[in-house]
């Protein structure tokens, strides 16, 4: 499992470094598609992962452990909004197709080819499995997930990093989509007499395509904060420490990533930063008064909440 986890960040990291230096303006409809498609399918394997974790928290603290099951049934709420979304915007492409078709995929599929395949096989009790694998597989026991809370902090944070690199994929597509639309290359079908034509795809229908993307944008970003919850509450106290760092990292590169494009709004706008702005001190301050870490190690009780979890199957 401890394998699994670093190449799920592994892939998580290729994804982001990727996307940062994605300029391509010829994206067809296809990829866009197919990203979407290999997002949802690995949020698919994160919201089953956190099923497991739920049972395992439930066979090792039958009657207690309040907090720790909370944190994992929050988190597990808004990942399944996050895979309903991102199965959304899938289907949303279904009506598009742009001038460029049937081209070779971005380098961008591969990492996320590995990351859905990653993913699986933290569900999976088939260590071996691979997309295009057909032959049903049963799902992970509890126990093979986790051996005791110990275990379910790494687990939960390299299921952050994968939903935090969707994130970006997302925000940065949207960004090429709207690029792609005022220029007229996302088209739809209009059938003719002889044969198919086809024709700019009209505000009427590409607003459902841009509305699927901004709720996913707006549902994975509310993943992070239940997700550190529960990777907090679920550390030992002599691990609490690395998990907080480990944490306090992915915030203030989330949130240095916001500073930069409020930058580089400024910049593009023709308005000059004032001369005492300064990026990093930003940064840090932001990250602190976002992360509230001290109200993650506290967390909240509400015992209810872990029976309230639907039993995934893989």
């Amino acid at each position: 499992m401890s394998e699994l986890c670093h190449g799920i960040i592994g892939d998580a990291e290729a994804i982001r470094a990727l996307v940062s230096s994605d300029t391509s303006a010829l994206t067809s409809a296809q990829e866009w598609q197919r990203r979407a498609t290999g997002a949802a399918a690995t949020m698919h394997s994160v919201v089953h992962t956190l099923a497991l974790l739920i049972r395992r928290a439930d066979e090792l603290h039958p009657t207690g452990a309040p907090r720790i099951k909370h944190a994992l049934q929050s988190s597990y709420d808004r990942c399944d909004q996050a895979f309903n979304k991102w199965q959304a915007v899938r289907k949303a492409w279904e009506p598009f197709t742009t001038e460029i078709q049937n081209a070779p995929p971005s380098p961008l599929q591969e990492p996320l080819r590995d990351l859905v395949v990653r993913t699986k096989r933290v569900i999976s009790s088939n260590p071996t499995w691979t997309i295009g694998n057909r032959t049903p597989t049963l799902p992970k026991s509890p126990g093979l997930a986790c051996a005791d809370d110990r275990r379910h902090a790494p687990v939960i944070l390299a299921v952050e990093h994968a939903t935090e690199a969707l994130l970006v994929l997302a925000e940065h597509d949207l960004t090429q989509i709207i690029k792609a639309m005022e220029s007229g290359r996302i088209l739809t079908r209009r059938q003719a007499r002889i044969g198919t034509s086809y024709q700019a795809a009209p505000n009427t229908i590409t607003s459902k395509l841009l509305t699927a993307y901004h709720q996913v944008i707006g549902h994975a970003s509310t993943q992070f904060m239940p997700l550190r919850k529960a990777a907090l509450n679920t550390s030992s106290p002599e691990l609490r420490p690395t998990t907080s760092a480990q944490i306090t990292s992915l915030m203030r590169r989330r949130v240095r990533s916001r500073v930069d494009k409020m930058y580089k709004k400024l910049e593009k706008s023709g308005s000059k930063p004032d001369k005492n702005f300064d990026k990093d001190k930003l940064d840090a301050n932001t990250a602190a008064s976002d992360g509230r870490l001290s109200g993650l190690k506290r967390g909240e009780a509400n015992p209810s909440a872990s029976a309230n979890y639907r039993t995934a199957q893989p």
